[in-house]
């Protein structure tokens, strides 16, 4: 049996294919602002939210901070935890319901809200909110 080699298209062959594919996808047309989607908000505003540092961040030359551990670290997640905390439940009375939770995008505090609540009283402060974490985590830790 006889094998057939691909010839390459000549070029405007080619390039009116490359054109022919990209009009069938609507790549060929003007862009029109109502036919993009709108971007959701920022959820914060701060370019930073934890411990890592884009390597572009850096001064010329500038060396990788050293990485939070231990203590440091679990401190710097509870500040970090009670300020958004805080930042919702400031409306509140420093306290949140399960639906203010998921409203200001404490999902975690959402999911667990009837194992935070332990007094059953439909709203949780921070205080709860950390006694709840302190628990798992030494329920984990076993």
């Amino acid at each position: 049996m006889q094998q057939l080699q691909r010839q390459p298209l000549p070029r405007r062959a080619a390039a009116r294919r490359l054109l022919a594919f990209g009009l069938a996808l609507g790549l060929g047309g003007p862009v029109v602002a109502a036919e993009r989607p709108e971007l959701p908000p920022a959820l914060f505003e701060n370019a930073q939210r934890g411990p890592w540092v884009p390597p572009a961040s850096l001064p010329r030359g500038g060396a990788l901070p050293e990485p939070t551990r231990g203590a440091a670290l679990q401190a710097q997640a509870e500040a970090r935890l009670r300020a958004d905390f805080e930042a919702a439940a400031a409306a509140h009375g420093g306290r949140l319901t399960r639906a203010q939770a998921e409203a200001a995008g404490l999902g975690y505090v959402a999911r667990e809200f009837e194992r935070i609540d332990r007094r059953g009283a439909g709203s949780v402060r921070f205080e709860d909110l950390r006694q709840f974490a302190r628990q798992r985590a030494a329920e984990m830790a076993r």
